[in-house]
C-alpha cells in the first residue's frame, strides 16, 4: 500500500477543486430552484409592472397628442400654401404672363411643394416615433407581467430538473476528477 511513484499533480488537485467549487455552485442553484422567489423579488416584479403600467400610459398619451398634433396645422399651413402657388401659376399660365414671371410662380410653386412634403414627412416621422414607443412601452409591460407570473407560479418542474442534473453532472465531475488524481499515484500490491 506504500506509494512507489507519483506523477505529478498539481494541476490535478486543482481540477479536484475546481470540481468541488462547480458541484457547490450547482447545489447553491438547486436550493435557489426549489425554494422560489423571495419576497423581495416578488416585490421588485411587481414594482416593475407598475412601472411599465405607468410608461405605458405616457407612450399611449404621446401617441395620441402626435396623432392631434400642431404638426397637423404644420401641414395643413404648408398644404393651403402650395395650393395657392399652384393655383397663382396656373391663373398665371392661363392669362398669358410673361415667361419670366411665369418661372418665377413655378420656382414658388415648387418651394412650396418642398416645403408641404417636409412638414408631411416630419409629422410622420414624429407619428411613427410615438408608435414604435407605445409598442415598446406594451413589450416592457408584457415582459414584467410574464416574469411576475413566473415567479408567483414557483419553480417549474423542468427548472428543478435541469439544476438536478447539473448537480449529477458537477458531482460525477468531481469523481472523476478525484480517481484522476488518485491514479497518479502507483501504490504498492
Amino acid at each position: 500500500g506504500q506509494v512507489l511513484a507519483r506523477l505529478e499533480t498539481d494541476t490535478l488537485k486543482v481540477a479536484v477543486e475546481e470540481a468541488d467549487i462547480t458541484l457547490r455552485l450547482a447545489q447553491l442553484d438547486l436550493a435557489d430552484a426549489t425554494a422560489g422567489p423571495t419576497e423581495a423579488e416578488l416585490a421588485a416584479a411587481r414594482a416593475n409592472v407598475q412601472s411599465a403600467q405607468a410608461a405605458l400610459l405616457v407612450a399611449q398619451y404621446t401617441y395620441s397628442n402626435t396623432l392631434n398634433s400642431s404638426l397637423d396645422s404644420a401641414v395643413r399651413a404648408r398644404q393651403i400654401e402650395f395650393l395657392w402657388y399652384a393655383d397663382r401659376h396656373q391663373q398665371m399660365e392661363a392669362n398669358g404672363a410673361g415667361q419670366a414671371d411665369l418661372e418665377k410662380a413655378w420656382k414658388d410653386r415648387a418651394e412650396a411643394e418642398y416645403r408641404f412634403n417636409q412638414a408631411v414627412q416630419q409629422a410622420r416621422m414624429e407619428e411613427l416615433n410615438a408608435a414604435s414607443q407605445l409598442d415598446q412601452a406594451r413589450n416592457r409591460l408584457y415582459q414584467a407581467q410574464e416574469k411576475l407570473r413566473l415567479l408567483q407560479t414557483g419553480p417549474t418542474t423542468a427548472t428543478v430538473l435541469q439544476a438536478q442534473q447539473k448537480v449529477e453532472r458537477a458531482r460525477l465531475a468531481l469523481e472523476e476528477a478525484r480517481a484522476n488524481l488518485e491514479a497518479a499515484e502507483l501504490r504498492a500490491p
